[in-house]
């Protein structure tokens, strides 16, 4: 802090040449800045002032080092690509506007060190006259705004890419053989992975009555699993169930397996008629000629005879009704599995198309952009070809607001 007492100047000459000295700060006048929005319990004890620079002109130099906690409205409805505000309200506390009037110079970075979580966007300060309830005149006040970007990089790669991997592999569940059993357990296993992930996302995430676009994405992914555990329910059900498929729907899964890529199995949809195999068609022949002719009355009496062809022949009737019952329930397999297959093809690619739609809108959201927008001569000072992101570059090399001769 600067200011200037006229109680505090002399002649240099008529003190031996001295144009400054240095004296305890409690010692003399100095105003009670303070920040009004503090959040410390302890706010002197962060502040620590030595001496203060007294010149013979009556210019006073306060130098303090201060650890400053602050309030601040954080709004992560878009975390993790949330951008922030801070502001710091520094005024007098017992002096309005009539006894103290701040002023300022440019926001000063010189000493900034860049942050791993946020980048600084801009910084630069206002001056403003707000009112007390204690007083009739207003406060002067200078206002520091902080504008920050969070790094999304680190939720991106710890947060969003694993739910993304775990839905893909939940997905890949339509790819599995619907006889092998695992499909259920696949989906329930990436739901349960997905509920893990969330209870470490809301970990880091301060507490607010407004659901984050993280949040968001990992309630629609959750969903998303449980749609997956339904349909994969459903095609389990037509896996095993044994109702044969109508010769419309077999028509329509055919028609939607050429548009997936795939080509029923070689005699599926066949008739329940067919005929018995060439071997069982021979000795259906046999039996009719060797069974009793007008020539062969005598053999009626020989009951033993007649009682095995009477066999035979519904031996081979048996044989005919079991083959005719294979072929049935071949057919209402093969009918089954592939229409299954079907399924699960459609769902797998309605679940890719919902996951891409996902992610896109997710990463699409936020109306936030990384922009650096910060002016070392003060807010809209710079000219209209100032080269930003070559000082950008060296903000965040720590370089500072050191280097900016060099760079003009």
């Amino acid at each position: 802090m600067r200011w200037n007492d006229s109680f505090l100047q002399w002649e240099p000459g008529a003190y031996n040449g001295t144009e400054s000295i240095h004296v305890p700060f409690h010692t003399i006048w100095y105003p009670d800045i303070v920040l009004y929005n503090t959040a410390s319990n302890d706010y002197q004890r962060s502040i620590m002032r030595t001496n203060a620079i007294v010149r013979h002109t009556g210019e006073v130099e306060l130098v303090s080092h201060v650890m400053f906690k602050s309030t601040c409205d954080v709004d992560i409805s878009w975390y993790p690509f949330d951008q922030q505000e801070c502001k710091m309200h520094f005024a007098s506390w017992t002096y309005d506007v009539t006894k103290i009037r701040v002023t300022s110079n440019q926001a000063d970075l010189s000493e900034y060190s860049p942050n791993p979580e946020f980048f600084l966007e801009n910084f630069f300060a206002e001056i403003r006259q707000e009112h007390d309830p204690c007083c009739e005149e207003p406060f002067s006040t200078i206002v520091y705004h902080i504008q920050l970007q969070r790094r999304s990089m680190h939720p991106v790669f710890f947060y969003i890419l694993p739910g993304s991997i775990v839905n893909v592999c939940a997905i890949f569940a339509f790819l599995l053989p619907a006889n092998s059993g695992e499909k259920i357990s696949l989906a329930m296993s990436s739901l349960v992975a997905m509920m893990v992930f969330l209870m470490a996302v809301t970990m880091d995430i301060p507490t607010s009555s407004v659901v984050p676009l993280i949040g968001r994405y990992y309630l629609s992914c959750i969903i998303l699993l449980g749609v997956n555990v339904i349909l994969c329910v459903i095609s389990l059900k037509f896996r095993h169930d044994t109702t044969a498929i109508s010769k419309r729907l077999g028509a329509v899964t055919r028609i939607i397996g050429r548009l997936c890529l795939l080509s029923p199995p070689p005699k599926i949809f066949i008739d329940n008629h067919d005929e018995l195999p060439t071997a069982w068609k021979s000795m259906n022949v046999r039996i009719s000629e060797s069974g009793p002719t007008s020539s062969d009355v005598q053999l009626k009496a020989l009951n033993c005879e007649s009682r095995t062809l009477q066999t035979l022949e519904r031996i081979r009737s048996l044989l005919q009704h079991k083959f005719q019952q294979e072929r049935s329930d071949s057919r209402m397999t093969s009918e089954s599995l592939f229409f299954c297959l079907v399924l699960d093809r459609c769902f797998f690619a309605l679940l890719i198309l919902a996951m891409v739609a996902l992610n896109l809108e997710f990463f699409l959201a936020s109306p936030h952009q990384h922009s650096f927008e910060y002016c070392p001569y003060g807010r809209g000072a710079c000219p209209k070809d100032f080269d930003y992101d070559k000082y950008e570059k060296m903000m965040e090399s720590g370089q500072g607001v050191s280097a900016f001769e060099h760079l003009t």
